[in-house]
């Protein structure tokens, strides 16, 4: 879905979607730095797709693993798929079912990751170039997340995903409790190249 403009390849992506507003949005992140905003709204109704009722708690474990691997089945499908016996499906849209939003520079390296939240509506992105910054929706900077800043951060973190497991997160707490408990002078001397000395 990236334009011919830019072939720099996507890095990071998250959706963001309002019921209310009947609005789905896909924001990715590449190689440039770029951040790019897509709007599919036209893709779920043309697509069928209906809400769906929620998972309950009680059974939504985003840490289970996975007992049966499928990956010798996903690399026969693909197989199948590359084959020139295959034909390919010849798409028939009447219209547009993915335009492109709003698109920005975001950081002067790749991206790394980009988180979107609805409350407060913003996004926020961290690059290779050692930056974090937060944009609104239509890519105007907020501010810049820095280490020793005036301001404090407070993003929630959201146990539910899969990508930060529950003992990275208790160990993060852990760290920045232990930090917040040291003198300015003491975290600097603790700290060689951005990196927390170990033991000696």
């Amino acid at each position: 879905m990236q334009s011919l403009e830019s072939s720099a390849s996507v890095n990071c992506l998250d959706p963001i979607c309002i019921d209310d507003e009947h609005t789905f949005v896909l924001y990715t992140g590449d190689e440039d730095g770029e951040v790019r905003s897509w709007d599919l709204s036209a893709l779920l109704p043309a697509a069928g797709v209906q809400k769906c009722p929620p998972i309950p708690a009680s059974e939504w474990d985003p840490y289970k693993r996975v007992e049966n691997d499928a990956s010798h089945t996903a690399k026969t499908v693909a197989r199948k798929a590359s084959s020139i016996e295959v034909p390919e499906l010849q798409a028939q849209m009447e219209q547009p079912l993915v335009r492109q939003g709003c698109s920005w520079k975001a950081h002067s390296d790749s991206l790394r990751t980009l988180k979107v939240y609805r409350t407060p509506p913003c996004v926020v992105t961290a690059g290779f170039d050692g930056m974090a910054k937060i944009w609104t929706w239509e890519g105007k900077l907020m501010t810049v997340l820095r280490a020793y800043g005036q301001s404090m951060w407070d993003f929630p973190v959201e146990a539910t995903d899969p990508y930060v497991p529950l003992e990275t997160q208790n160990w993060l707490l852990e760290k920045v409790h232990e930090a917040s408990d040291e003198k300015p002078a003491d975290a600097k001397e603790s700290l060689t190249n951005g990196y927390q000395k170990g033991p000696q």
